[in-house]
């Protein structure tokens, strides 16, 4: 079972929106303008002609800081074009997590993907779900846990969520001594998925 978009940092969420927002606008205004001109908008005789005329194909042969700044332009989408991947495979996934705040007592960590572990397990383990996976978000001042579960209808979808909020939920607070943490739940039924947080 895969997570979908929810492990993405925010910055890479709104870059995604905004650079797909200026995509669209771009590429919408070069599709509108060029219905324009096919049709006449701008003249009878600029249907005919080519998109770069003599006068323009001659200065740029002319002038060499022409080529220069096209180079530059180019390079300068190739560097958006890396930071917008970049920004793709940063994530908010938690790889350990520190439960001691006070640093003169020590260091106590807690090695996530084996509390995602055991809370998959433990999930799999009850009737009416078929798989189930764990993911935990944020940072070290800030947790989320999301939950992805697939129900193999043996149980009713309320009696499934009663059980992982009374039962499981419960036990990972207090493995992280956090008993406000806040939970995503996802089930996912054979067509519609139905959503419930806690």
């Amino acid at each position: 079972m895969t997570l979908p978009a929810l492990d993405r940092t925010p910055v890479a969420t709104r870059t995604n929106r905004v650079g797909l927002l200026l995509l669209g606008l771009l590429l919408l205004a070069g599709g509108v303008v060029g219905l324009v001109v096919s049709f006449g908008g701008f003249g009878d005789g600029r249907q005919q002609r080519p998109a770069l005329d003599p006068a323009t194909r001659s200065f740029a042969a002319e002038n060499t800081w022409f080529w220069i700044a096209v180079a530059g332009v180019a390079l300068l989408v190739a560097i958006l074009a890396l930071l917008w991947l970049r920004a793709q495979l940063s994530t908010s996934r938690l790889n350990t997590i520190n439960l001691e705040s006070d640093r003169s007592r020590g260091a106590t960590s807690l090695e996530v993907s084996a509390l995602e572990r055991a809370c998959s397990g433990e999930l799999e383990s009850r009737r009416g779900i078929g798989r189930a996976s764990a993911v935990m978000l944020g940072s070290q001042y800030y947790q989320r846990l999301v939950l992805l579960i697939s129900l193999d209808g043996r149980e009713p979808l309320r009696a499934v969520d009663n059980g992982i909020q009374s039962e499981v939920l419960p036990k990972v607070r207090q493995a992280l001594e956090n008993p406000d943490l806040p939970v995503r739940i996802e089930y996912r039924l054979a067509t519609h998925p139905v959503r419930v947080a806690s």
